[in-house]
């Protein structure tokens, strides 16, 4: 049996690719003495990063390799094309793209990414269970891309009784103070310029602010923290930031700003979860270095599809779609994956924070620490 692999190895996208192929080589059990169990070749293409790389690293893995399935491509420039091409050899494709409309050529298509409309949503439901109050503010970038996280986060929030008291949107860091005042209900007035010094907790806007649980920044770290110097200018240094994956980077466990951040992303080596310590260990030992977030959701499609084959080897290109699609349950290094009838998987979020200096787990609620709050009747 042949799972087929189309990744970005060379062009611009080529380090995502090849931690990809990792993640990719770890899953097929490639370096275990025995395998998997059963004859599998593992046959990987190189899209270059290109539409045209992709359809054609797709054609020759789906007619020369005569692969039962294929993983990737990872971008939204390679995707739609090899999805296309996929659909019409009636090869079943597990892409990896944030891509919208990714689905729309047909039922061979199917995706399993944590897309970060998913990790605006997690986090959001994360807070409004455990903060004391559940009320939110959004501070996020006037593009389509913020606001459509700013949405998932409220539809989240309010899915969960919490609820967005305020937002407000900014193009870039020069409205950013503006932006804070509006989030914090300040009066536009004191949007003229800098305070002389820090407003003080118990005045007006110190008293909406303490209303206020959190604040969600769906942007980079760097963005978020100039959002906290700015909250912290305004009267507010205590209000949490909840942001995306995007912080999930090691120059952002190292801003002090970002101390107490809680954030969703796909992934991360600490998690404790066995099916992550053993793919993180097995990372280790094959490449020297532990695995991000590319190389485990690429790890969990192809694992996917190796435990599908395993329980019936001789399966056809129709035979496993069927079973992809009808996948409740699949415990990955990433998270639990589901698919349950649809073709766009559900993946399982992991919930980091920013605690010394480090990334680690959110260990639950008891990382929510507000002691001035009294919960809202």
């Amino acid at each position: 049996m042949v799972i087929g692999c189309a990744l970005p190895l060379t062009g611009e996208d080529a380090a995502a690719g090849q931690r990809a192929l990792q993640g990719a080589l770890v899953a097929a059990q490639v370096f275990d003495d025995v395998g998997p169990g059963f004859p599998l070749v593992l046959a990987v293409r190189d899209t270059r990063g290109t539409a045209e790389g992709a359809a054609r690293a797709v054609t020759e893995l789906a007619r020369d390799e005569r692969a039962v399935a294929i993983v990737g491509p990872l971008t939204s420039l390679e995707s739609a094309a090899a999805a296309s091409a996929a659909q019409s050899l009636r090869v079943p494709i597990i892409t990896l793209t944030q891509r919208e409309g990714i689905l729309a050529p047909g039922d061979f298509v199917f995706r399993a990414l944590l897309t970060p409309r998913d990790q605006a949503q997690a986090v959001a439901l994360y807070a409004a269970d455990a903060a004391p109050r559940g009320r939110f503010a959004v501070i996020y970038p006037d593009d389509p891309f913020g606001r459509d996280l700013a949405r998932a986060f409220s539809e989240g929030a309010a899915s969960r009784g919490g609820k967005v008291v305020r937002a407000s949107a900014y193009r870039g860091a020069a409205d950013l103070a503006s932006a804070v005042d509006q989030a914090l209900g300040r009066p536009a007035a004191a949007t003229k310029g800098p305070p002389a010094q820090p407003a003080r907790r118990e005045d007006a806007a110190g008293g909406r602010a303490a209303a206020l649980d959190a604040v969600f920044v769906p942007d980079t770290a760097e963005m978020a923290r100039l959002v906290a110097a700015h909250l912290r200018a305004a009267g507010a240094p205590d209000l949490r930031l909840l942001g995306v994956g995007l912080w999930n980077a090691p120059d952002a466990a190292g801003v002090p700003e970002l101390e107490g951040a809680i954030f969703a992303a796909p992934f991360t080596a600490q998690a404790e979860r066995a099916t992550t310590r053993r793919f993180v260990e097995a990372c280790r030992q094959s490449f020297g270095e532990d695995p991000e977030a590319f190389a485990a959701q690429t790890h969990d499609a192809v694992a996917l599809l190796v435990d599908l084959l395993r329980l019936e080897p001789g399966a056809g290109r129709e035979r496993v779609r069927w079973k992809i699609q009808n996948t409740a349950v699949f415990e990955g290094a990433a998270g639990r994956l589901d698919f349950e009838g649809q073709r766009d998987g559900k993946r399982e979020a992991m919930i980091l924070t920013i605690r010394g200096g480090r990334i680690v787990p959110a260990q639950a609620y008891p990382v929510w620490k507000s002691p001035d709050a009294t919960p809202a009747p």
